[in-house]
């Protein structure tokens, strides 16, 4: 005879909070990606993360990352690196084909993601673009040596 198993668990009042902590911040966090997962790269969705994270710590609300938009993304960043020079892109040709009513674009490099996010951050402007009132996002990030080279994509 097969008997059905019950798992009881005497969890107290301060496990529970931080089981819920940690429910709250992995449904909080899967957002961040429109697509499958393997459309961002690690570094990607690291800084789409904290880029959210920034974004609502000010009271503005979360972006959808989407693959689209971070495969153009992605594309501006390997043709600057490749370059080794910053440049905006064509923002009429790069949106073409999307549906928007206004459209942004940081593009920045550093030693890390994070520093590429505190960099933008401490620079007025494109700390306007993050803080922006934008629907959506595009985030690429390209390694070349040890200069990682970041552009973010937004549409509203």
């Amino acid at each position: 005879m097969v008997r059905p198993r019950t798992l009881v668990l005497d969890v107290s009042a301060r496990l529970r909070g931080h089981l819920l902590l940690l429910l709250a911040s992995i449904l909080i966090t899967v957002p961040v990606l429109a697509g499958p997962a393997e459309a961002l790269t690690v570094d990607e969705t690291s800084f789409a993360t904290m880029m959210n994270d920034v974004r609502s710590n000010h009271s503005m609300r979360r972006l959808r990352v989407t693959e689209r938009l971070s495969k153009l993304a992605r594309k501006h960043s390997s043709q600057m690196a490749n370059r080794g020079e910053l440049s905006h892109s064509n923002l009429r040709r790069t949106f073409r084909g999307f549906s928007y009513r206004v459209v942004g674009e940081n593009v920045g490099y550093a030693g890390s993601v994070q520093e590429a996010l505190v960099a933008f951050m401490d620079s007025p402007p494109h700390a306007q673009n993050v803080l922006g009132r934008w629907r959506r996002s595009g985030v690429g990030v390209v390694w070349r040596g040890d200069r990682v080279w970041v552009t973010q994509l937004f549409l509203a």
